[in-house]
């Protein structure tokens, strides 16, 4: 039987911010990592053993509760945040959540490159991608946000 190794409570909070959308520098800053630490989230958070056996295990629970691994369930979600609504009035009527799909927005763009960090880095250019993902998800990713895309592009 493989000896598991067990997260910290800092690795499990970096963890939790990076899948809250914070990049992996200000998760672990916000889990009590020094600066130094931080500014090596791939050295010091994402290729530890505790890290990689916690993600697996995030990734087993998504499997169990969805069906979907974590990644296609994290894609998902984003998915929907994007048509995001909330209801106004005493009948209840639904609106846009323009707050919400802003956020979600900026996500996607902040993941795919499109924005920069306004945080410091210790290094230019570096991008972590914490979760591997196959050809056949990235393209169903990336049809699935062409055509939220160009639906809501029509309504205008």
């Amino acid at each position: 039987m493989k000896n598991k190794v067990k997260p910290t409570e800092k690795q499990k909070l970096a963890v939790m911010g990076i899948l809250q959308g914070k990049s992996a520098r200000r998760a672990m800053i916000d889990a009590k990592y020094t600066e130094v630490s931080a500014s090596h989230p791939k050295q010091n958070l994402i290729d530890r053993p505790g890290v990689q056996s916690y993600v697996a295990k995030l990734d087993k629970a998504s499997q169990a509760k969805f069906g979907i691994s974590l990644e296609s369930k994290m894609i998902d979600t984003t998915l929907e945040g994007l048509e995001a609504t909330k209801l106004f009035g005493k009948d209840a009527v639904k609106h846009p959540d323009w707050g919400s799909r802003y956020n979600f927005l900026k996500l996607v763009s902040d993941v795919t490159g499109k924005t920069k960090s306004s945080e410091p880095t210790s290094e230019t250019n570096q991008q972590y991608n914490f979760f591997q993902v196959n050809t056949v998800e990235r393209e169903a990713f990336h049809n699935k946000l062409k055509e939220f895309l160009r639906k809501n592009n029509d309504k205008e």
